[in-house]
């Protein structure tokens, strides 16, 4: 992973794609995608499950990098305006329910970064796999999740470096 900053909250940047990841010692952790349009908001993208099957959810959010929760905003694309509308279509229409019995947040944040990778929207540099993706992912937050557990706040922004930007 490149270089990241302990910021609080995350400095994010407009016109930028990111992996959240939100933490909660008593839960697994949560993933979405997060396009920030400009300065003060962007746009959040998530799945939810609340005990009735997952539910889709998509908003316009102006305190993301604010949450106590998140603990992460990874960098995976820098989308211009002008194609943002294409980037929330490929996403939107990321289906709910694969039929595999482990489904959840982050197999969804996977598949809807697979379709942007396929519509050429974001781009993985040669060599590097989603799987290299999740191990990045897993051992910043394993790094950052006792201070997640104390209960202090920590938000960390970075790029990944395994996506051509």
């Amino acid at each position: 992973m490149a270089p990241i900053d302990t910021v609080s909250p995350p400095a994010l940047n407009s016109g930028t794609l990111y992996i959240c990841v939100r933490a909660n010692p008593s839960l697994p952790d949560h993933w979405g995608l997060y396009y920030h349009e400009t300065q003060n908001s962007g746009r959040k993208m998530h799945i939810t499950n609340l005990g009735r099957g997952w539910i889709y959810d998509a908003a316009t959010s102006s305190g993301v990098g604010r949450s106590m929760a998140m603990v992460l905003f990874l960098t995976i694309g820098k989308i211009t305006p002008s194609h943002s509308s294409t980037l929330f279509e490929v996403i939107d229409a990321t289906p709910l329910n694969t039929g595999k019995p482990d489904f959840n947040c982050i197999s969804w944040t996977l598949d809807a970064i697979d379709r942007l990778i396929c519509a050429k929207r974001v781009a993985l540099k040669p060599g590097f796999t989603l799987d290299h993706l999740v191990k990045e992912i897993d051992d910043v937050t394993l790094n950052i999740r006792e201070d997640v557990e104390k209960g202090l706040r920590y938000g960390i922004s970075g790029s990944s470096d395994i996506f051509a930007m």
